[in-house]
């Protein structure tokens, strides 16, 4: 069974301007995101990390917690996970986007940062996993074996996985079932099958709809479980809390895929 989370810094806890962290108002957004059914959450320094003793009770009321960061990775986030860990017993993993090099996947960038991030969080139960960007299976064989670490994983983000499989001319169920790594985690959006945009679900030219039955039988035969997180940015910006318009169109994505999942 999987879980279905939300991208905390996808969304503002209101219209005004979030100049500093009382303005971001994680507890209201928490509390929206609960209300709205999610099981899990995810985090990052934009959302921001949990500070306060309201934060930490209700970030308890969710099956999961992860963490979104990317390639090179400041300590400070990484004593900020082990804190949420300790207070909640929630936080499943950190994933990555991998370091670019002039839009070029840089693996020795990325398995430096992966395996100083397995080094420290490792000890505290918590999983590393690495996002596909336009990367193939061979791509994450070279981290794999540049990282040298037992149990790296993967962030399969299914927008990404659109682009690059349209590039390729190649099925998304055969893209899946060859990553050699497991895939623990998936950011679900859509976008026209060229642009990254983050788009909710819908019936477009190019759209992820188009292929969902390979990437739904991909996954079910990866034997997939984990954590369906909504990265849906409705008109290319984040958006807040009472914009109905937007929470609905993520609800409705989220709808969306729920159901080609039991049906498939």
């Amino acid at each position: 069974m999987v879980l279905f989370g939300i991208a905390a810094w996808n969304v503002k806890a209101s219209v005004e301007p979030e100049r500093d962290r009382a303005d971001y108002k994680l507890s209201t957004k928490l509390r929206t995101f609960r209300n709205m059914g999610f099981q899990a959450v995810s985090l990052s320094r934009y959302a921001p990390f949990p500070e306060e003793k309201e934060e930490f009770d209700l970030l308890r009321k969710f099956d999961a917690v992860t963490i979104h960061s990317s390639c090179p990775v400041e300590d400070e986030e990484l004593r900020q996970a082990v804190r949420i860990q300790h207070e909640t017993g929630l936080l499943r993993w950190v994933s990555f986007d991998a370091a670019l090099n002039q839009g070029a996947l840089d693996i020795e960038r990325t398995a430096k940062c992966l395996a100083h991030a397995y080094d420290v969080l490792s000890p505290e139960g918590i999983g590393i996993l690495i996002e596909n960007w336009m990367f193939s299976a061979e791509d994450f064989m070279s981290i794999k074996n540049a990282v040298n670490r037992r149990g790296l994983g993967i962030l399969l983000d299914l927008g990404h996985l659109n682009l690059f499989v349209r590039k390729l001319g190649m099925r998304a169920d055969k893209y899946i079932t060859e990553l050699p790594l497991d895939i623990q985690e998936l950011h679900l959006h859509d976008n026209n099958g060229v642009e990254d945009l983050h788009f909710p679900i819908s019936n477009r030219e190019g759209s992820i709809l188009e292929i969902i039955v390979e990437i739904i039988n991909g996954l079910k035969m990866r034997n997939i479980d984990g954590i369906v997180t909504l990265e849906v940015i409705p008109h290319i910006q984040r958006i807040h809390i009472n914009d109905k318009e937007g929470m609905a169109s993520i609800l409705k994505t989220r709808q969306i895929f729920e159901q080609h999942w039991n049906k498939h």
